[in-house]
């Protein structure tokens, strides 16, 4: 849920550059935009869920 809400926020601040960004591809701009919004809302789940095992001592990297 976290990382859901970062993400809509994300997307709420800016907006207006992801869409400038986009409309350069013209009929595949939708599209890049739904896959940018998703792509962020995967890499911040992903990293908060290691974030999340890490601090619970599931998570053990070794170096």
């Amino acid at each position: 849920m976290a990382a859901l809400v970062a993400t809509v926020g994300a997307v709420v601040l800016l907006y207006s550059s992801l869409v400038a960004v986009t409309t350069a591809l013209g009929l595949l701009g939708s599209t890049m935009f739904v896959l940018g919004v998703f792509a962020v809302w995967f890499v911040t789940w992903f990293v908060l869920e290691l974030v999340w095992e890490w601090r619970a001592g599931r998570l053990h990297v070794r170096g």
